[in-house]
Formats: structure tokens, sequence, C-alpha cells
């Protein structure tokens, strides 16, 4: 006996290591253009580099969350039925670019409301996590505003801010995708 012991691996320990990696999405200013309350079709405009980003992250197969504030209908600016023709058409605008969202998910509060959902609170965030079982270690939030980046802060996720300038979304995609990159180098 040599004290040499050999271990067959099995097939499963041979499988590559694999996680599924959840991105929370503000939606006016970083998705599509912030032209303030939008209360007409005609005015939702997707960003530049937004599909194209999208579209990088869907062919990781990572999975889009929507959470943003609306609280135009609270403010009586919009109606309820205007912000469900509103949102109807930005959901047709990606799905006719070939991209659908996991779960779009809004908070109608004023701020003054002090909800859990309205962000910069964690709220939307949380519901997701615990809807579809996600670990936090596989989440990051891309948005345009200091509450879009509390919101991620206070979930204690990784953000990254995005502007409207020219392709800003798909050259911070293309970040997200390498931070992932990253750590799953490091686990393996």
């Amino acid at each position: 006996m040599t004290g040499l012991v050999q271990l067959k691996l099995s097939r499963a320990s041979k499988t590559k290591f694999r996680m599924t990696i959840h991105i929370f999405l503000d939606r006016d200013g970083t998705l599509i253009k912030d032209t303030g309350y939008i209360s007409e079709p005609s005015n939702v405009l997707i960003l530049s580099g937004v599909v194209e980003g999208l579209r990088l992250l869907k062919s990781r197969e990572f999975h889009l969350h929507i959470v943003s504030n609306q609280s135009g209908v609270a403010r009586g600016k919009i109606s309820m039925d205007q912000f469900r023709v509103v949102e109807t058409k930005v959901k047709n605008v990606f799905l006719s670019k070939g991209l659908e969202f996991d779960s779009v998910n809004y908070c109608f509060h004023l701020p003054e409301d002090n909800c859990s959902c309205r962000k910069p609170a964690a709220g939307l965030i949380k519901k997701v996590v615990a809807e579809y079982k996600i670990q936090k270690s596989e989440c990051a939030m891309i948005g345009n505003s200091i509450v879009d980046e509390g919101a991620a802060r206070n979930f204690g996720i990784p953000f990254w801010y995005v502007t409207e300038h020219e392709d800003a979304f798909y050259k911070i995609a293309r970040e997200v995708v390498n931070h992932f990159d990253d750590i799953k180098v490091r686990i393996k």
C-alpha cells in the first residue's frame, strides 16, 4: 500500500460552474428616453445602445427585471389608463426587437408615502428576489439616478450608472458581463 488514493470524478463534478445572473434595470432614462411623466405612447423612445446591450445580456442568459418608480399616477400627471397604454407600448417596442423582460415591477407611490417599494428602498428588488428565489450574489443593477444607486446599495448589490449618451448602455452592459465573467473565473 503506497498511501495513494485514486478518486474517480463523476460526470457531475466535471461540469462547468453556472451562475444565473439577474439584472435589475430602471426604465426611464436607462432603457427609454426620460421625457417626464410619459402619457403618450409616441413618447416612448429607446435609447441608443439599449437594444444591443440587452441583446448582449440575453445572449449570456442573464435575466432582466425592470424596477421603476412611476409616481405620475399618484401625482395626477397621468391616469392609470394612460400608464397602461404607455407600458404596453414599452413592452411591444422591446418585443419587436426580440427582447422580453423576465419581470416588470413598478412603484406608484409618492416619495412622502415612505413605502418600502419606492427606490431608493429595495422593496421592488426584494419582491423579485423572493419570487424567483434569486441569490443576491447573482444580482446587479443598472440605472441612471441616485435613487437607483440607493436601491442597489440598500439591497447590497453592484450598481452601474448609465447616461443617455450614445451607446452608453451597451458599454455598461459589457462591463456587467465582464464583472460576472471575472467572478466565475475566481470561483472555478
